[in-house]
């Protein structure tokens, strides 16, 4: 088991797969309990950095991982035991930065250096590659949406998700746009 302090860069950034055990909760973060909070601490930090004052981390909670033993993954595996809410969160921060990066700078290289904190990079001969492909894998419960809001652009997302559910509950698309907007802005 592995206890500590961990900073993102130092997770996110190598070959490694983080996987959400089945006993743990589905993702259940909201956006005035935990989500503002977070964005609110980064915000207090990107000013710490631009206007030179003394910068202290950003304390993102212990981080409990077990190292699983497996002979079918080519990658190092962990359990999350304490943390997926945090982790889970980091990835879709560092998801929806690169969508903004990819609408407002049009910078590729930047959109792949943000990719490789999301996903692992194809091994010569990695048979398991679909399943090894995302850092994070979410509960069975959640999977599906984490990796389609992950793996596609925003535009996507917003065909693939929001769409439907904004047609299935008489939303036209007149609406889409106000409303997606506001998410951006959040």
């Amino acid at each position: 088991m592995n206890l500590g302090k961990p900073i993102l860069e130092e997770l996110f950034n190598k070959q490694i797969r983080f996987k959400i055990p089945v006993f743990q909760r589905h993702y259940v973060w909201n956006e005035q309990d935990q989500l503002r909070p977070l964005w609110e601490d980064f915000i207090n930090k990107y000013n710490e950095r631009v206007n030179n004052q003394k910068i202290h981390p950003h304390y993102t909670g212990s981080i409990v991982l077990f190292h699983e033993n497996t002979t079918t993954s080519t990658l190092s595996t962990y359990s999350v035991i304490d943390g997926q809410q945090r982790l889970t969160t980091f990835q879709l921060f560092i998801t929806a930065f690169r969508e903004v990066c990819r609408k407002h700078l049009e910078n590729e290289s930047l959109i792949k250096e943000l990719d490789k904190f999301l996903f692992n990079e194809q091994s010569f001969g990695d048979k398991d590659y679909e399943k090894q492909k995302f850092k994070l894998e979410p509960t069975k419960f959640n999977k599906d949406i984490f990796n389609t809001i992950v793996a596609n652009t925003y535009e996507k997302v917003d065909e693939l998700l929001v769409k439907p559910i904004l047609s299935e509950y008489g939303i036209g698309t007149r609406h889409t746009g106000r409303l997606l907007k506001i998410a951006i802005e959040f």
